[in-house]
C-alpha cells in the first residue's frame, strides 16, 4: 500500500498538464508550454490585456488572435515587437521594450504546439 501511494505521488508530477484556478474560480487545464508563455503574458501583457491572465490552451485556441499550430499566422504573435516575421503591425507591448528573443521564442513555440 505504501509503495502504491509513493508511486501515485511520483506519477502525479509527470506529464505536461496542470490545473489552474482563474480569477473567477473556474478550474482550467493548461499545458507546460502555456505555463512558460503565461509567465511572459502575465508580466508583459496583462496590465493592459487583463482578459488574458488566466486562460487555458483551449481558450487560446478558440481566440481569434491565435492560429493553433502557426505562430507566424497568429495576430497575437505578429503584434509582438521584433517577432522576426512581420513588423508592419508589431507594436506590442505598447510604450515598452520588446520582449527578449527568448520570450518571443517561448511564445512562438507555445502557439506552434497548440
Amino acid at each position: 500500500m505504501k509503495r502504491l501511494l509513493a508511486l501515485m505521488l511520483l506519477l502525479s508530477g509527470c506529464g505536461n498538464v496542470n490545473t489552474l484556478n482563474s480569477v473567477s474560480g473556474d478550474a482550467g487545464v493548461y499545458s507546460s508550454d502555456l505555463s512558460a508563455a503565461r509567465q511572459i503574458i502575465v508580466s508583459k501583457c496583462v496590465s493592459c490585456h487583463s482578459d488574458y491572465a488566466f486562460t487555458t490552451d483551449a481558450d487560446w485556441s478558440a481566440d481569434p488572435l491565435i492560429v493553433p499550430g502557426s505562430a507566424n499566422d497568429s495576430t497575437f504573435f505578429r503584434r509582438l515587437k521584433d517577432n522576426g516575421v512581420d513588423t508592419s503591425q508589431a507594436d506590442m507591448p505598447l510604450a515598452a521594450a520588446p520582449l527578449s528573443l527568448s520570450e518571443i521564442q517561448t511564445i512562438q513555440n507555445w502557439i506552434n504546439d497548440l
